[in-house]
């Protein structure tokens, strides 16, 4: 039976307010987040204390069931203060979605004495799964895991088998992370705090309400998550436009210029305004994109092949702008931005590395776009 949490639903505009005020927090813990290689706990508290890793749980387990646009200018906030640990948060909200799709006896176990629940998700088929006369069992490795240290489980997508070993299709597990063995592989250069290692499952039997041989993600699904990490790398930009406005307000020289107050160049002024216009531009579509992709969703109906090429060429388009924009705030900031000491030498990294999540795949979406415009029907990428 399920748990019913009557709590008071914070408003959209409270929600994204209340992800604001812990961007000082997420920035002092930073440095302990990256040399870490995972969220400082101090940061997994405030996420929780602010009520975000409730914003994708159904209402019945104590969550908010908020619009995904709401979702998404909160994890701009987050990725303004610590793209690893908005990263993280996005990824949380990504497994209350791959649940929904089980039954409600593994919500039960999941957020029954836990709407904060955390889980890490691999929506990459690296494992599998086989039906036995108990259950199933799950073998395999999954990479990538972020979030991964803070959780108390796992998702994993797997190949699903018969019982006579024959492949039966896509298929997902919930699995208590403790029954998992973690790989520590996470040494990167950008969203280095994340904590996306590799999990492994050797003969973990999994009973049959947490699992599913039926695991078809529910229209616009997909793209929402793409959209929720592309929210994280905007975030990550805007970040990093701050510091460099507050560098410019200083009074600051440039360097080999006869220009002794950067703020007061013209030019300077052109250059931080096209590195903000680039951003705003991401945002619009980033607002657009979560308007038809919530209309995806709440119909319910397959997305038109044509219809889901051109939401990943917004996507990839509006990745562009920012690493564009990105560009520009490092010319601004000159050399000592790369100071491991200078917080945007991080900013600039995350973005690098997060834009380059396998779902923000940047040239693939263009081939897909331009594909049906002469008429092809089918498209090269497997995402709706």
């Amino acid at each position: 039976m399920s748990a019913t949490h009557p709590t008071a639903i914070p408003t959209d505009e409270e929600l994204i307010a209340q992800a604001a005020t812990i961007i000082p927090t997420l920035r002092e813990n930073a440095d302990t987040t990256e040399q870490d290689r995972r969220v400082a706990d101090d940061s997994i508290r405030a996420l929780r204390s602010a009520g975000l890793a409730r914003m994708a749980t159904e209402k019945r387990f104590g969550g908010y069931e908020t619009d995904l646009l709401t979702q998404l200018l909160v994890l701009v906030e987050l990725g303004k203060g610590c793209p690893s640990t908005g990263w993280v948060e996005a990824i949380l909200l990504a497994g209350r979605e791959m649940i929904k799709s089980l039954d409600d006896e593994a919500k039960q176990e999941v957020f029954g004495d836990n709407p904060d629940a955390h889980m890490f998700t691999s929506n990459s088929p690296t494992g599998t799964i086989t039906k036995t006369t108990d259950g199933y069992v799950v073998d395999g490795k999954w990479g990538f895991c972020s979030g991964s240290d803070h959780a108390e489980w796992g998702f994993l997508m797997c190949l699903a088998k018969d019982e006579a070993g024959n492949p039966a299709g896509m298929a997902m597990a919930v699995v208590p992370k403790d029954e998992l063995i973690k790989h520590d592989v996470w040494h990167v250069a950008g969203m280095c705090g994340t904590g996306s290692n590799t999990w492994e499952a050797r003969n973990v039997l999994v009973p049959e309400h947490r699992a599913t041989l039926s695991a078809l993600p529910r229209p616009g699904s997909t793209t929402a998550m793409s959209l929720t990490l592309l929210a994280v790398v905007l975030g990550a930009a805007r970040g990093a436009q701050e510091l460099v406005v507050n560098q410019l307000g200083s009074g600051r020289a440039v360097t080999y210029s006869k220009v002794l107050d950067a703020a007061d160049s013209p030019i300077v002024q052109v250059w931080l305004a096209e590195a903000a216009a680039l951003f705003d531009r991401a945002e619009t579509e980033l607002r657009a994109a979560a308007a038809t992709t919530q209309e995806w969703i709440d119909a319910g109906a397959p997305v038109p092949p044509a219809d889901g090429a051109r939401m990943r060429y917004r996507i990839a388009d509006a990745l562009e702008s920012v690493r564009l924009g990105m560009n520009k705030l490092l010319d601004l900031g000159g050399a000592s931005s790369f100071a491991l000491s200078s917080p945007l030498q991080r900013f600039w990294r995350d973005v690098e590395v997060g834009s380059r999540h396998a779902q923000l795949n940047n040239y693939i979406p263009r081939e897909d776009y331009g594909r049906p415009l002469l008429g092809i029907t089918d498209v090269v990428s497997v995402l709706e």
